[in-house]
């Protein structure tokens, strides 16, 4: 096996992990429990207050991920992180996103995640 190959499928385990975690985080927003880690993704809500070990792991996964399809030339983010962007520029874009725009922007990405 080649050194690509394993450099594929660490990538490939890694955005597993973090999808399966992804799912997680998004069920978490579906079910009113604001997720740490999709917050921090906003440009409000930054600091050590709003840190957890969660989080923190879903940020090291996040930058294991990136600097993989990077040294592989693959497409930055990748499907799996493309969501989590996608997911923080909607909301900032929602005019009240706490009345249940969060929630409906998580459902319709969550559905898409399931079928990646």
């Amino acid at each position: 096996m080649t050194r690509s190959d394993k450099l594929h499928l660490r990538l490939a385990r890694l955005e597993s992990d973090l999808l399966q975690a992804l799912i997680r985080e998004f069920r978490d927003e579906i079910g009113n429990r604001p997720s740490r880690y999709l917050m921090r993704k906003g440009p409000y809500i930054t600091g050590r207050q709003y840190r957890t070990a969660e989080s923190d792991h879903l940020e090291s996964l996040e930058r294991q991920v990136l600097s993989l399809r990077r040294k592989l030339q693959e497409d930055v983010p990748g499907p799996v992180l493309a969501a989590v962007e996608e997911f923080a520029g909607r909301v900032q874009a929602a005019v009240k996103p706490w009345e249940g725009g969060r929630v409906s922007i998580a459902k319709d990405i969550l559905a898409r995640l399931r079928t990646a």
